[in-house]
């Protein structure tokens, strides 16, 4: 049986990954950013979890509200969310709508940042970070990504601080967007049933033009500390205990032998707690 998976690179390094499936009527497509809150810096906390949102609210040929209008006359089901080294943008429709749902997406990604909006969404993203504070297991595990990342920017929550979420301006996160949603730190996955020739001609056609990043990213790895610790907090009536042990990364073949094993013995994988964002 021929390989279903095909990979293509387009000339400004925007990589696509194609799955075909022929047995389905439909068809979904995703841009995956290498941008998450672990390249951030401690005084823009949060700005990637804040830019997914911001990255509905319009662009130069949409408003928030036809980006909206537009992925329900596809009957879309569509979403994103933004995780440590991540933010993912996707859309499912019937294989004849997914050119226009690759279309929208494409100028989803290269949103204008609205004024008007970047102040309404501010407030949005207050209140997700209070309603956090309401849930015991959010708050157990910001904590322990604190004290065991100490130093390094896996240490602070997705959704980042009460403070940093007031300070960031919309230009620092129009600089943060040049630098990130560049074609080169950018996968386009596209799978079910499509024809792979006419996949790559419509990813040239509306990403194609993207200019590459002129600044290489770098991410620092980080040291894991050890130890014990004890946060109190008078919110909750219950209690939490956390063990932490180093793992295998989410390309180690042994990853789903380790997330099946933390699932028996009761636990999660980091990766579960990214935070997701769909406009109402």
């Amino acid at each position: 049986m021929s390989d279903p998976y095909t990979l293509h690179t387009l000339d400004n390094g925007l990589q696509i990954v194609i799955e075909q499936m022929a047995d389905v009527r439909s068809a979904a497509a995703g841009f995956l950013v290498r941008s998450g809150a672990r390249d951030e810096t401690p005084e823009i906390a949060g700005i990637s979890h804040f830019l997914e949102h911001m990255v509905f609210k319009g662009t130069a040929k949409r408003s928030w509200r036809e980006i909206t209008v537009d992925f329900d006359q596809m009957g879309s089901t569509y979403n994103a969310f933004t995780s440590e080294d991540r933010t993912i943008f996707y859309g499912w429709v019937r294989k004849k709508e997914i050119t226009k749902q690759m279309e929208l997406l494409a100028d989803m990604m290269r949103p204008t940042l609205p004024t008007d909006e970047f102040d309404t969404e501010r407030n949005v993203i207050l209140e997700e970070i209070a309603m956090a504070k309401d849930q015991h297991e959010h708050v157990a595990f910001d904590f322990l990504q604190e004290k065991v990342f100490a130093g390094h920017p896996l240490a602070w929550p997705i959704l980042g601080y009460d403070a940093t979420v007031v300070q960031l301006t919309r230009d620092r996160m129009s600089t943060y967007l040049q630098e990130r949603y560049t074609p080169d730190n950018m996968l386009l996955v596209v799978a079910g049933n499509v024809d792979e020739r006419e996949i790559v001609d419509t990813a040239n056609k509306f990403c194609g033009e993207w200019a590459p990043s002129t600044k290489k990213s770098h991410r620092e790895k980080p040291s894991i500390h050890s130890g014990t610790d004890v946060l109190q907090t008078d919110r909750f009536t219950q209690q939490i205990i956390a063990l932490t042990f180093p793992a295998c990364g989410a390309s180690d073949p042994a990853a789903e032998t380790a997330a099946a094993i933390a699932t028996i013995l009761g636990g999660r994988i980091p990766a579960s707690f990214g935070i997701s964002c769909k406009p109402a």
